[in-house]
């Protein structure tokens, strides 16, 4: 289930002088923890977005989505808000309900492309991911994750469809008896007995 939440005045304080982070406090937020690593994130939603990687969108049009550019990971519990929730617009939520699984997905991808583009700073495209994306705060927390983890969580995803898929197959209708299938029709054997009767009897 989706976790729509804010973060509280103690997180923009703490964080004040971290250029790339989100300062808006009213600024909703998707939670997701990732049980692989252990790790609390908080991904914005955001609107007039300029890229087009790194994206969930909700609305393309108006530029709207989540921003996995800027994602943040969340070691204190005491930085979300207890006391207040979002309320989401009914578009921007139907966008997100269920895709649970994608938006793990995209935290994972966004996290391995940056610690990729950092292992190689002479290409201009990998400075500026690495420039804007927030993931360079949080280094001690993703240093780790990969391009691997991230095919191996699409490749468990994968399969998991394919086997939902594969049940979904095996399930059978209980076959109808033949009185319901054919209530005014008689067994075919006992027309034939009545067949030869009636040959006899000529």
């Amino acid at each position: 289930m989706l976790k729509f939440v804010f973060l509280t005045h103690g997180f923009y304080e703490d964080h004040k002088d971290l250029a790339q982070l989100e300062k808006k406090s009213s600024r909703p937020y998707v939670q997701m923890t990732v049980d692989e690593y252990n790790i609390n994130f908080v991904v914005p939603l955001r609107s007039n977005i300029e890229h087009f990687e790194h994206v969930l969108w909700t609305n393309k049009n108006e530029k709207c989505g989540l921003d996995f550019s800027k994602l943040v990971v969340i070691s204190d519990d005491e930085y979300i808000r207890k006391d207040l929730a979002p309320h989401i617009r009914q578009d921007e939520f139907a966008k997100l309900k269920g895709k649970e699984y994608i938006i793990k997905e995209k935290i994972i991808k966004h996290i391995s492309e940056y610690n990729k583009a950092k292992a190689n700073l002479t290409n201009p495209r990998n400075v500026y991911l690495c420039k804007f994306s927030t993931s360079q705060y949080f280094e001690e927390f993703v240093c780790e994750i990969s391009m691997e983890d991230y095919l191996r969580l699409k490749a468990k995803a994968k399969n998991e469809s394919e086997q939902m898929i594969s049940d979904k197959s095996k399930v059978q209708t209980k076959p109808k008896s033949f009185e319901m299938e054919n209530p005014d029709k008689e067994p075919e054997n006992l027309v034939l007995e009545e067949e030869t009767l009636s040959t006899t009897e000529m």
